[in-house]
């Protein structure tokens, strides 16, 4: 949904648009990837928007009441949030566990297996996705720097301690 359809369906419902409420849809709107509260937060105060993080959620759990949002656990990354779109929904996503970037797969990988499921099973299945989770390789990459001071460290005091012992005389 875009942001016109995302403040009309507020209107239909009878909720005020507030400064709050469309600075938070129009984040979301511009931002396909899947967002936390804190991560909406950063991205309004980059802005010049000071929005409390409790207004934030409260709209988000609005959102989300009305249907107008996905929502993702991320295990430590805590629930994110992204609105719903209708090409969302049949997808097949990468989704980085870290960041949120999400990259929509093409063609159904599962159409095949889904029909074959169907027949064995007496199922009709009506709707299905496919999501792996993982890490985009931008932060992949961030991941291995934040690693290498600590490899740095080591070394270093690796390196310390082979200096502490080279003028000393072994022990009989």
């Amino acid at each position: 949904m875009t942001y016109e359809e995302i403040t009309e369906a507020l209107r239909q419902h009878g909720f005020r648009l507030t400064a709050a409420r469309k600075q938070v849809i129009k984040v979301l709107d511009q931002h396909p990837e899947y967002l936390g509260a804190y991560d909406i937060h950063h991205l309004l105060e980059a802005t010049g928007m000071h929005i409390g993080i409790s207004s934030i959620y409260r709209v988000l759990d609005m959102l989300q009441n009305l249907n107008l949002l996905q929502q993702e656990e991320f295990g430590q990354g805590g629930i994110r949030y992204r609105l719903q779109r209708p090409s969302q929904q049949h997808a097949h996503q990468l989704i980085c566990s870290r960041c949120g970037r999400t990259e929509e797969l093409g063609d159904c990988p599962l159409s095949h297996w889904a029909d074959r499921l169907e027949q064995d099973s007496g199922f009709e299945i009506q709707a299905h996705w496919l999501r792996f989770f993982g890490l985009c390789p931008a932060c992949q990459i961030r991941e291995v720097r934040s690693q290498m001071p600590e490899v740095r460290g080591q070394r270093s005091e690796a390196r310390g301690q082979k200096s502490e012992t080279r003028g000393q005389k072994p022990e009989a």
